[in-house]
């Protein structure tokens, strides 16, 4: 990661009151956790375009009214999982940018979504998947 970014303070969002911007990569290695405020996805690859690559880490798979964040390390998001329409999942809570968050997709692009856009992304992405694949992405929280 030191070989394609200059300084460390970008891997955290400024919205993020959970972290600490660290001002060199020996404090961001032995401090992850608490300095990094996004989630990355373990299975995107460049030759799926619509794959999320990252996103803020205030994400859920809870689609109550107050969801609970996905927890720290690798979690499980399922094609059966996903749903759009009035509750959708996987969603945002309201800790970072209120029920909106910010998505890299493997395209190269960035995008803000609010949870029915989160959504609507990960069913494309499924949908752009191969049916007699994988049928769940590995999501890494910090």
């Amino acid at each position: 990661m030191t070989n394609e970014i200059g300084s460390p303070k970008v891997c955290s969002c400024p919205s993020d009151s959970d972290v600490t911007p660290a001002t060199t990569w020996d404090a961001f290695t032995n401090d992850v956790r608490h300095r990094l405020s996004y989630f990355y996805c373990k299975d995107a690859v460049e030759t799926m375009p619509q794959m999320v690559l990252l996103g803020d880490k205030n994400i859920s798979k809870d689609n109550s009214s107050n969801p609970t964040r996905l927890s720290s390390g690798e979690n499980q998001i399922s094609r059966s999982e996903v749903k759009t329409g009035a509750n959708p999942v996987p969603r945002w809570d309201e800790k970072i940018h209120v029920n909106a968050g910010n998505i890299a997709l493997a395209d190269g692009s960035v995008q803000q979504v609010n949870n029915s856009g989160l959504a609507r992304q990960f069913d494309s992405m499924f949908q752009s998947m191969p049916t007699s694949g994988t049928n769940s992405v590995t999501i890494v929280c910090p």
